[in-house]
């Protein structure tokens, strides 16, 4: 929200959450009804019990979800709550977009641009997802298009980008411990041998 507040000037938030009694009398008043404020924050469980207040009453310019992988499901009763709440723009934030297929991708896909992947058979078949064990892979072609697709729209951040203060990354090297003492050994017998060796010149000057 800070964020957002320092790229553009944001006039009202309304956060739109809480026990029953309370979502009443938020979605009853003229701010919200009469959508007067610029941002609407909700939850996930929010938008299950109240669906039909956004996807009937307004037409949304901007529906950001954070933890998006949790619509990885396009069958799930999440993923089709959020579809249908009618906006031109979608803007999803992870940092897990794929866990376990590629037809997950496909889900987030589907969220963002119905029109574009409208039907997921084309996109199962491309990928050879459903096919036999042994004769899955994935078609070339298609995957350069589809890594093409994927970087007109996502954008991708790094910690380090985000995070600022972080301390840059240091590597550490991990010594076994026979190493250890091998090391050790070698340095007391380069010391044995070094003060031996001192002791020696030091009896041959004194003989001089």
């Amino acid at each position: 929200m800070r964020a957002h507040a320092a790229a553009a000037t944001v006039e009202k938030v309304v956060k739109l959450h809480g026990s029953a009694i309370e979502r009443d009398r938020l979605i009853s008043s003229d701010n919200v009804m009469f959508g007067n404020a610029d941002i609407y924050l909700t939850t996930y469980e929010t938008l299950a019990t109240e669906e039909a207040f956004f996807s009937s009453n307004f037409l949304w310019h901007t529906v950001v979800v954070d933890e998006g992988h949790r619509i990885k499901n396009d069958t799930g009763a999440l993923s089709k709550a959020l579809s249908r709440v009618k906006t031109p723009f979608r803007i999803l934030l992870t940092g897990t977009p794929l866990q376990n297929n590629l037809h997950e991708l496909w889900a987030l896909l589907n969220f963002m641009l119905p029109e574009i992947f409208e039907d997921s058979r084309v996109f199962d078949t491309a990928f050879n997802i459903n096919g036999p064990e042994r004769s899955r892979a994935i078609d070339t072609p298609m995957l350069v298009k589809a890594r093409k697709l994927l970087e007109a729209i996502m954008i991708r951040r790094v910690k380090s980008e985000v995070e600022k203060s972080l301390l840059p990354k240091k590597q550490v090297r991990r010594l076994s411990l026979s190493f250890f003492f091998f090391l050790a050994f070698f340095l007391s017998c380069f010391l044995a041998f070094l003060f031996a060796f001192k002791a020696m010149l030091a009896l041959k000057l004194c003989l001089l």
